[in-house]
């Protein structure tokens, strides 16, 4: 409990993201793409205190994250999105440890900037439909669906620079997973300004 709670950080913050979902057909190499994209979004996050290797730059710590999504935006032509009347909602949430490099003060409330990459578990749940590749003119669109907390494996990736309690972050973060049928590949854009807070 005091390494959950000791030196602790909640960050709320604002800004902008975007979620996507690419869903594969492992018998016909058939996929789909869909998205949402924000103008303005919220963010919410907890990370345990760091922790420094040595008196080196690297240290780790433990982030989890909790985000929802409403994709409404189906990739029609490569890097061309448009509401076809396709729609995916759900939610997803992920622990990950992050190990990370960093430049400048080794405080709580310092100033730094500090990049990282981690691997950890997610889960992720949702349904709608989406629109795959397919050699028919006309396919339909498929409904697709995760109904359950299964633990799957999630990475992530990060920049961040900080002035005392007010940061701007960069990140990207997602977990990947199949079933018999498809391959699901959700990822999760974010830039945003936020508030630190420390305990």
């Amino acid at each position: 409990w005091d390494y959950l709670y000791n030196g602790a950080s909640i960050t709320v913050g604002v800004g902008t993201r975007q979620s996507e979902l690419k869903v594969t057909k492992k018998s016909t190499g058939s996929y789909g793409k869909i998205v949402q994209r924000d103008e303005e979004a919220y963010f919410l996050s907890y990370s345990t205190r760091e922790s420094f290797i040595g008196s080196s730059q690297f240290g780790y710590t433990f982030m989890l994250n909790y985000t929802t999504f409403n994709m409404d935006k189906q990739e029609v032509e490569k890097n061309v999105y448009e509401d076809i009347g396709t729609r995916l909602r759900g939610k997803v949430a992920y622990v990950v440890p992050t190990l990370f490099y960093q430049w400048g003060e080794h405080r709580k409330i310092g100033k730094f900037v500090r990049t990282g990459i981690g691997l950890g578990l997610g889960v992720a749940k949702f349904e709608g439909n989406i629109l795959l590749t397919d050699p028919s003119p006309d396919p339909p669109p498929i409904p697709i669906a995760n109904g359950s907390y299964d633990l799957k494996f999630a990475a992530s990736a990060f920049l961040e620079a900080r002035y005392r309690h007010w940061g701007i972050k960069i990140s990207i973060a997602g977990p990947s997973y199949q079933d018999e049928t498809y391959l699901y590949n959700l990822s999760d854009i974010a830039v945003n300004l936020g508030y630190t807070y420390c305990f």
